[in-house]
């Protein structure tokens, strides 16, 4: 019975690329997870400056006719 053995530095070579492979992966993902971050901070803020816009724009139409 023969056994077959595999070359180790192919072995080796295969871990390094997935690990090259998944270090990648991970940048973009936190990448992503920053960019979506800033973009929830603007949305607030715009969100707020509407509110306060609007707010503004409501008490000029309410206000009494004299």
């Amino acid at each position: 019975m023969k056994i077959n053995r595999h070359n180790r530095t192919q072995d080796g070579s295969a871990v390094i690329v997935v690990i090259a492979f998944l270090s990648i992966l991970l940048i973009f993902v936190a990448g992503n997870l920053r960019m979506l971050h800033l973009l929830r901070n603007d949305l607030k803020l715009i969100e707020q400056q509407q509110t306060n816009r609007l707010a503004t724009v409501n008490i000029v139409t309410n206000l009494p006719k004299n």
